[in-house]
């Protein structure tokens, strides 16, 4: 079977899963960036693509190529937050990613062709979890500067002994990071996921060889 004969194949497929037209997907064209196929759908993909051309995918990682459900996690803006103050979880940050990789219909074609999963050289452009956008700038000066008013409010309030408002301030001021600490245990839970993903893939590899 020519590699033409696979590449028409493979893009009948992911066509079918993306809802992306057939004569719109290239060799290059890419899963996640180019047809925003990421959680379920990614991993509906993969299961479709193991049965229907047989290929032995025991050693890949999904994790390594797609997000769980929803894609835009709601803890992640925290993680340029903590990126920012400490280059320890900078580093952190980059090995756990170090796995994730941009899966092409070039790749899903060279693993058909050779009936195993074959990893993807380059790495996806949308995984920078350490980048200071926009966003994370306005999240990080927010929670500095509400901080910074609740500390001096609660100072105020126990100057003026106002017991009542004091314990309404406190409790905010005991609301806020623990919000924070459940949000930086849930980003570094992923962080541990993406780690074992990268591990568990470069085991098998090394296996393989």
């Amino acid at each position: 079977m020519g590699q033409q004969s696979h590449f028409d194949r493979v893009r009948g497929l992911v066509s079918g899963h993306s809802g992306v037209p057939a004569s719109e997907i290239t060799m290059e064209t890419r899963l996640v960036e180019d047809l925003g196929m990421d959680g379920d759908t990614g991993h509906e993909l993969l299961e479709a693509f193991e049965d229907e051309f047989g290929v032995e995918m025991s050693g890949m990682a999904p994790f390594n190529y797609f997000d769980d459900e929803p894609p835009l996690y709601w803890f992640s803006a925290i993680i340029p937050f903590l990126a920012f103050l400490s280059p320890m979880f900078r580093r952190y940050v980059k090995r756990a990613t170090r796995g994730r990789r941009a899966v092409t219909v070039r790749n899903l074609v060279a693993s058909a062709r050779a009936g195993t999963w074959i990893r993807p050289v380059h790495r996806r452009t949308d995984i920078d979890p350490t980048r200071m956008t926009w966003k994370s700038v306005l999240m990080m000066a927010f929670v500095i500067s509400l901080f910074s008013i609740l500390i001096v409010g609660a100072v105020q309030l126990v100057l003026e002994s106002d017991r009542d408002g004091m314990f309404a301030r406190l409790l905010l001021l005991a609301i806020i990071p623990g919000l924070l600490a459940l949000k930086f245990a849930m980003a570094l839970h992923w962080l541990r996921r993406l780690d074992a993903a990268a591990t568990y893939e470069e085991q098998s590899l090394s296996a393989e060889d």
